[in-house]
Parts: C-alpha cells; structure tokens; sequence
C-alpha cells in the first residue's frame, strides 16, 4: 500500500482567540510519501535514516518512509511511472513468507542455496546450552519455524539477513 502524506506539519499554527492566525505552521522539508513494503523504484528518494518516531504507520506494519524535493517532484515520478491509461505502475510487494516449512523443504531450499553443510557447522560453534538445544531442534522438528529463536540465531551466522530469511523461506515453500 502506498498512501501520499504530502507536506508534514512540524509546528501547528497558533491562533488568537477569535480564530485569527497569529503564527502560521511551519513544515517539514519536502513531500512525503509512505509505503507498507520497500518500494524499489522509490528508493532513491527513502529518508535515511527513517524516522525514529514516524507521524504515519501502517496498522503495525513496517512503514517505509519516502521524500521527494516537493509536489511537482512527486508529479514527475509519476508520470514517468505510470501507463498509457495513467495507473502508477509501481513493483508490487514480495509475497509474504510463510511461517513454516517441513524440515524437508528447509532442508532443501539450504542445499539450493548452497548453505545446508554450514548449518551443522554453525550449529557446532555456539556455547552450551544452546548448542544442544539447536542440535535437538535442527535434528528432530519436522517443521522449521519462521520466527523461532533458531533461525534468528542461524541466520546472520549463514549470511543471511532478515530480508534473505524470508527469500529462502518463500524458496522452500515451493519445493
């Protein structure tokens, strides 16, 4: 989902009594765009860093959080990314990725990858308990669980970060 916030109040209008204004509002720079997944053709206009405290969210949903230099910028993007009947065409959002795969799937998907063989090494170099634990897990559970502690703990020691997680996972729900 893409919503256009437009210009962002930083300081609200003061008015008197009577409703007259006595200070106008002031903005933040630029004409804000929000997104609820990342954009490719956005992305060279992605406030870095994203705000620590966004005015805009999506319902719970990562938001991501884009500035052009004003409307008649925005208007210009798109132009240049919208069809002959004047539809936005925009990359849509990857599918989500599931939250479990058979231990046949991970398994296969890893091999794919060519990480399946780094998985007992990884495994290998964590301290007690873990070590027997992930061991237990990795060698027992017939499912593999997205948001398990394991696989937060094996990814980044694959080389994979959250967004190559999720990839893999899509991989394996199709085998």
């Amino acid at each position: 989902m893409i919503r256009v916030i437009g210009k962002i109040v930083d300081i609200p209008a003061v008015h008197d009594e009577q409703g007259n204004e006595t200070s106008p509002a002031t903005y933040l720079p630029g004409y804000h765009i929000d997104a609820s997944y990342p954009v490719p053709e956005l992305q060279p206009f992605l406030l870095d860093p994203q705000p620590a405290t966004p005015m805009h969210t999506f319902g719970g949903v990562k938001t991501y959080h884009y500035r052009f230099v004003d409307h008649a910028a925005w208007h210009q993007f798109c132009v240049d990314h919208s069809d002959s009947e004047g539809s936005l065409k925009l990359t849509p959002p990857k599918q989500r990725p599931p939250s479990q795969v058979t231990m046949r799937q991970a398994r296969l998907a890893l091999a794919s990858a060519g990480l399946l063989s780094q998985v007992s090494v990884a495994i290998d170099s964590l301290e007690e308990p873990q070590r027997t634990a992930a061991s237990i897990e990795w060698d027992y559970s017939q499912v593999v669980e997205r948001d398990r502690e394991l696989v937060a703990m094996l990814g980044p020691m694959l080389g994979l970060d959250d967004e190559a997680l999720d990839d893999l996972f899509r991989e394996a729900a199709k085998l």
